[in-house]
């Protein structure tokens, strides 16, 4: 019979179910997951108002950032350019017009607005400069980047 532990993250509720044990460190491990989930949620949330995402979203740029971040910009656009643009990491703003936004108010913004939504605008473009070694992220025209 496992051992469950659970807690809320990232939006969501999150269930562990435990099968060996034998773990003397459980606890730690459990807490470890748990703060891992937190920061995750603190950097990258676009709820937040501190987190990276949401900087981005207001500046259109950034200056010190994760490499995780990078690649996880990276390959959402490889998934957008794979999918055909079905699948988008931009779309957050989308979202927010039509009522997902840090409220939770499910209230379209500006009807006049929603009928103009276009899901290409919000693509990113990642940029590689081996001779300065440096790679960044367009979004909005504007670049992102940092040293490798």
């Amino acid at each position: 019979m496992p051992q469950k532990f659970s807690f809320s993250a990232i939006g969501t509720h999150w269930w562990l179910n435990i099968y060996d044990l034998n773990i003397s460190d459980l606890d730690s491990i459990i807490s470890d997951i748990e703060k891992m989930c937190l920061e995750f949620e603190q950097n990258y949330s676009r709820f937040l108002d501190t987190s990276y995402i949401s900087k981005l979203n207001e500046t259109k740029k950034l200056v010190d950032f994760p490499s995780e971040l990078f690649e996880m910009i990276t390959l959402g656009e490889l998934a957008r350019v794979k999918s055909l643009q079905a699948f988008n990491i931009g779309v957050g703003s989308i979202l927010e017009k039509i009522g997902y936004d840090k409220n939770y108010s499910f209230v379209a913004k500006n009807e006049n607005e929603l009928s103009s939504i276009n899901f290409t605008d919000s693509a990113f473009e990642v940029i590689k400069d081996p001779r300065r070694k440096q790679r960044g992220i367009r979004y909005s025209n504007r670049t992102v980047c940092f040293r490798i």
